[in-house]
C-alpha cells in the first residue's frame, strides 16, 4: 500500500520513548454539514492527545494530518527534540476527514465507497473546531502546526477562525495550490480513477512511479543511485493498491485540489490575509514538487508574517534533511 512521500521520510525517524502508548480515541459528531451542502452521517473524527492540559488551558496545540497519513505517524515528531514538546504543550493529534481513521470512504457505515460525499479543507477545520468545543472544551488554543495538507489546515484555520489560535505554523503547506500543484494532484487523481475503474496492477504502479517523481530528480538521484534502478523498477512493479485506500486519497485528493483560503473573498488573498490575527511562521522547502512554496511566500508577505525558507535537494521532505534547524526553529517560535 503506497505511503505519502510525508510518511516514508517519518518512517526514518525514531518515536520519542512513550509517546507511541497515545490511545486513539473516537468522538461521535452526530452529522457533519459540509460546505456544499453535503452531510456526513454518522460522523466521527479520530485524534490523540499527547502532554497535560495546564491549569489555565491555555496551552493546547492542535497537529492535523498530512495527505494520507494518520494520527499515529505524526507522534514520532513530540519530544524534548522534535517539532513540539509535549512536555510543555497539550498536543491534540487530530485525523483529517478521508484518512481512513475519521470518517472516510473506506470506513462509513452508511455512505461507504462513492456514495461518501465530497469534502474540503474548510469542512475539516469546521469539525476539528466542533471537536475542540464541543467534544474537549478547548475554547483557545496556543498553536495549530500541519505539514503538507495539514499546513493547509493550518492555513483555513488562520482565517475561519482567526481569534481561535494565537500562533499558525503551517510546513511546507499552502493557502490555494499553484498550477503546478494541481495539475500533479489531478493526474494522481485520474490514475486513481482509472485504477478504479479497471483494478489493475499497471494503474497501482503507475501511482506509485507518480509518488517516486514527486521527491525531486537531484534528492532522489541522491538516495538512489543508478545501480539502484533494477530494484526500484522492481518494487513499483509490485506496487499494490486496494479500492478503499485508493478512494480515501482521492477524497483528499479533491479536498486539496479545491483548498483556497480567499474563495469566501473573491480570490483575493489580500482580503484573506486581512482576517488574520494569529501570528503565523511559515516554513517552505524552496524546491519542493509537491507544494510548491509560491503560494505560501506571497501570503507570508501579505501578513508579514516570520518565515524559514529551507535550501536543500529535498524538495517536500526538506523538514526532515534540515530536522534540527527545522525542528528547533518551530519549537522557539511556539515558546516565545
Amino acid at each position: 500500500m503506497r505511503r505519502s512521500i510525508i510518511s516514508a521520510a517519518l518512517l526514518l525517524l525514531t518515536a520519542s520513548a512513550g509517546l507511541d502508548s497515545q490511545e486513539l480515541q473516537f468522538a461521535e459528531m452526530g452529522d457533519c454539514q459540509l460546505e456544499n451542502g453535503g452531510i456526513i452521517r454518522d460522523c466521527r473524527i479520530g485524534y490523540r492527545t499527547v502532554g497535560s492540559l495546564g491549569a489555565d488551558r491555555s496551552n493546547a496545540v492542535l497537529f492535523p494530518t498530512w495527505f494520507g497519513g494518520t494520527s499515529e505517524q505524526i507522534l514520532p515528531l513530540l519530544g524534548p527534540d522534535g517539532m513540539v514538546d509535549p512536555s510543555e504543550l497539550f498536543v491534540i493529534v487530530v485525523d483529517a476527514f478521508g484518512n481512513g481513521v475519521s470518517s472516510s470512504p473506506s470506513n462509513s457505515t452508511v455512505q461507504s465507497g462513492p456514495a461518501f460525499p465530497r469534502i474540503t479543507i474548510r469542512d475539516m477545520v469546521r469539525h476539528q473546531h466542533r471537536l475542540l468545543a464541543e467534544r474537549l472544551g478547548v475554547s483557545q488554543l496556543k498553536a495549530v502546526v500541519g505539514i503538507s495538507m495539514g499546513g493547509m489546515q493550518a492555513f483555513e484555520w488562520a482565517v475561519s477562525y482567526p481569534e481561535f489560535a494565537d500562533k499558525i505554523v503551517p510546513v511546507v503547506g499552502s493557502p490555494r495550490l499553484a498550477v503546478y500543484d494541481v495539475v500533479l494532484w489531478e493526474t494522481d487523481l485520474r490514475i486513481l480513477e482509472w485504477f478504479l475503474d479497471c483494478r489493475c496492477q499497471p494503474a497501482a504502479a503507475l501511482e506509485q512511479g507518480l509518488f517516486f517523481l514527486m521527491g525531486g530528480p537531484d534528492y532522489q538521484s541522491r538516495v538512489f543511485p543508478r545501480d539502484s534502478l533494477p530494484k526500484a523498477q522492481a518494487e513499483l512493479e509490485a506496487a499494490s493498491l486496494t479500492e478503499e485506500r485508493a478512494r480515501d486519497l482521492s477524497s483528499q485528493l479533491h479536498a486539496m485540489i479545491d483548498h483556497n483560503v480567499a474563495a469566501p473573498f473573491s480570490g483575493s488573498l489580500e482580503r484573506a490575509a486581512s482576517q488574520v490575527q494569529a501570528e503565523v511562521f511559515v516554513v517552505v522547502g524552496l524546491t519542493d514538487h509537491v507544494v510548491t512554496p509560491g503560494p505560501a511566500l506571497e501570503f507570508a508577505r501579505l501578513l508579514q508574517a516570520h518565515t524559514l525558507q529551507l535550501t536543500s535537494d529535498c524538495g517536500h521532505q526538506a523538514p526532515w534533511c534540515e530536522e534540527e534547524e527545522f525542528n528547533a526553529a518551530v519549537r522557539e517560535f511556539l515558546r516565545k
